[in-house]
């Protein structure tokens, strides 16, 4: 059973139709919530939750297996909290700024010419454990988790909510993890809403002192260019999984 989230002022009926043809036989529940800070509306969301796990997700993201609801929830059995892309080390306000080898997971993404971007972290293997923040436009955990933590409402923008709510997490104690397995596509890449850097600024007041510094290094984005979603698709599951 699964209440599901959708921050947004938009219909979400197209999108509640999408994520529940890939239900299989697991009970949804669908959550529209609006407004322009994204960890009040998430607040509002769990006290409307009526399921024991939560996913709070990008409306547009388009679940590209079957099956994907249940294995999400197959792999939430094994974690307190899971995502698509997050890092093993928070090093900085960026949860990317750690940078390789630290950072996880993998999507896809529209270009403006029709081709599709796939988006390339790190994927040493389905499920990877020990993360300790996540972010990106899927995030699942137990209603329970949720609710005893709640979502910071001095992030008062689009951007860190999640961040913030995933490194308090793992500060206390809970597990963290990466489904690199479970395959997203999203028609355009993840947006910086404008005050970004704010929120961000807001990140690392609270929480400069409990990260782990690195040395400062260059962060570039890794990303194969393909024609189409079928041509994508081959290159979400390596060959390496199977054969480890």
């Amino acid at each position: 059973m699964l209440s599901i989230v959708f921050h947004t002022d938009d219909d979400v009926r197209p999108a509640a139709q999408h994520f529940a043809d890939r239900r299989r036989t697991v009970p949804l529940q669908f959550i529209r919530v609006r407004g322009p800070s994204r960890a009040a509306a998430y607040n509002h969301a769990l006290d409307l939750a009526v399921y024991p796990a939560l996913l709070f997700a990008r409306p547009d993201a388009q679940l590209l297996s079957p099956d994907f609801l249940p294995h999400l929830l197959a792999h939430l059995q094994r974690t307190d909290l899971l995502g698509i892309t997050g890092t093993l080390r928070v090093s900085g306000a960026d949860w990317f700024r750690s940078a390789h080898p630290y950072l996880l997971g993998q999507y896809l993404y529209g270009l403006p010419d029709g081709r599709i971007a796939h988006v390339v972290f790190n994927v040493p293997a389905p499920f990877v454990p020990n993360a300790q923040a996540l972010d990106g436009p899927l995030i699942a955990c137990p209603l329970a988790l949720a609710k005893s933590l709640r979502f910071d409402e001095t992030f008062t923008g689009l951007n860190y909510a999640e961040m913030d709510f995933s490194f308090r997490a793992h500060l206390a104690g809970h597990r963290l993890a990466v489904a690199c397995d479970l395959p997203v596509y999203l028609p355009t890449p993840p947006p910086h809403a404008p005050d970004w850097q704010s929120q961000a600024a807001r990140f690392d007041q609270k929480h400069h002192h409990r990260w782990q510094p690195l040395p400062e290094r260059r962060f570039d984005l890794r990303l194969i260019s393909l024609p189409s979603l079928d041509a994508a698709l081959p290159y979400l599951t390596p060959a390496y999984w199977t054969t480890t």
